[in-house]
């Protein structure tokens, strides 16, 4: 049986929209471009002929007067992002937007809240949770063998950024996300930052959770993301340890026998060494989907799971909550540092 297409509009065309979002959007055969709109005429036309249409926009108020659309994807600067989704919205349009939904939390609500109100669908790019390596992890953890996860380490190296903040708000937010998937929500947090000139700076962020576990943010807009270690998360569970370098790289130690008679003054129970699981991608077969960049990274599992939520007109994750969560733990970080003291995430408010 023939299934209609979902119709999308697309709001910006720019590099990382063109070369990733749009690209995973082919590959999805429910999907229908009907609309390519950018403020720069040139990537306006090229979207407009990567996708057979007859024309292209480079104002959005136009576009959605003239088109015929259930959706649209948005991708721009995060300092306009939240009016574009707002007019989207407006125009009873489901959205999927690029992370992060806005950088103001009073923006961020009353996005939330629109939607709410015309059960729209409002989907924000957490691709992360959609990543092959990422979700081995979950499973890893939330598995018997794992048991409870107790710390976790997570390295971000972001690169150099316009503003220093943009480190919090627009690159390291997809670490903040992971955390709560993973372990759950933060509780407190105390924050130091080594700033070498604007948008240069490292920033270490101590972690107290909800459920007891301890952990550490190390985020660097110094260091590159194509260095060995530049994304790098490791989970310690009892007895057991998850890593994952560079979303790529996944190393699981399982939980290790125990000699009982073996313990020292120096260590209470002698560990038996155990075998680990291993997973590193292999390109060799580079026709199939699952190897290509985009399904790795996640992002065409997240717009999958966007057309999906429009389908079945239910909102999942992540949504506009989850970015507001990662919203106001970029700003609970912002203020540790600010007023150098410990700050609760539920000190944050809108």
């Amino acid at each position: 049986m023939r299934i209609d297409r979902i119709k999308i509009a697309l709001v910006g065309c720019g590099s990382h929209a063109s070369s990733i979002l749009h690209t995973a959007l082919g590959f999805l055969e429910d999907v229908e471009i009907v609309a390519v709109c950018d403020l720069d005429m040139e990537r306006a036309i090229f979207a407009q002929k990567r996708f057979g249409l007859n024309q292209h926009y480079t104002d959005v108020d136009q576009m959605l007067s003239e088109t015929s659309a259930e959706a649209a994807l948005v991708v721009s600067p995060p300092h306009i992002q939240a009016s574009l989704i707002k007019k989207c919205l407006l125009n009873n349009l489901n959205v999927y937007v690029e992370k992060p939904l806005a950088i103001d939390l009073e923006e961020a609500y009353e996005l939330k809240e629109l939607a709410e109100v015309n059960n729209l669908i409002l989907t924000v790019g957490f691709n992360k949770r959609f990543s092959q390596y990422y979700n081995k992890v979950y499973e890893a953890i939330k598995s018997e063998k794992f048991e409870k996860p107790s710390m976790i380490y997570m390295k971000f190296a972001g690169g150099y950024r316009p503003k220093t903040w943009d480190l919090l708000t627009v690159g390291s937010i997809h670490m903040f996300d992971i955390a709560k998937h993973f372990i759950g929500e933060i509780d407190e947090i105390y924050a130091n930052m080594h700033k070498i000139e604007e948008g240069k700076a490292n920033i270490s962020v101590s972690l107290k959770f909800k459920s007891g576990a301890v952990g550490v943010f190390v985020l660097g807009s110094t260091g590159f993301w194509s260095v060995k270690g530049g994304e790098y998360i490791e989970i310690i569970g009892d007895r057991n340890c998850i890593s994952l370098d560079n979303a790529t790289k996944f190393y699981w130690q399982k939980p290790t026998p125990i000699d009982k008679d073996g313990g020292s003054s120096h260590q209470a129970l002698k560990e038996i060494p155990s075998s680990a699981e291993v997973m590193e991608p292999n390109y060799m077969n580079v026709s199939n989907i699952e190897m290509h960049s985009f399904v790795m990274n996640g992002y065409y599992g997240a717009l999958k799971n966007f057309v999906q939520n429009i389908r079945d007109q239910k909102q999942t994750s992540p949504c506009a909550d989850d970015a507001i969560y990662a919203l106001k733990t970029a700003l609970a970080i912002q203020k540790s540092i600010e007023i150098g003291q410990s700050v609760k995430i539920s000190e944050m408010h809108r």
